[in-house]
């Protein structure tokens, strides 16, 4: 599995996902900071990347329908619930494969992860 993290995506959680063994490369690394939600979504589609954000505006299933994306993973996180929502987010990776999350929106909340297709 590989990842393309967003930009308002925390260096925690981008440390976290390295040290777990995950491949996650940031707008920075692919040298699209400060682009458009739409020019992201469009760079992990074409390199085949599950996006990681905190940006709920990829949560619009219209706007970036999961049919074309090979997932987004949508983090509801803030300094009160990080250590939650981490946990939950590594327990979900440890088990996904890249044929899971591809065509799905991934919300990880504290309570839950809901998934949609």
């Amino acid at each position: 599995m590989q990842f393309l993290a967003d930009e308002c995506v925390p260096y925690k959680t981008i440390t976290l996902l390295k040290k777990n063994g995950f491949k996650i490369f940031t707008v920075e690394d692919l040298k699209i900071t400060s682009r458009s939600d739409k020019e992201i979504f469009n760079k992990a589609r074409t390199l085949k990347l599950t996006l990681i954000t905190i940006d709920t505006d990829f949560g619009n299933i219209i706007l970036y329908p999961p049919k074309i994306h090979y997932g987004i993973i949508l983090l509801k996180l803030n300094k009160s619930n990080e250590p939650v929502v981490h946990s939950l987010l590594l327990k979900f990776l440890k088990n996904a494969s890249t044929k899971n999350l591809k065509g799905k929106l991934i919300i990880i909340e504290p309570s839950k992860i809901r998934i949609r297709k």
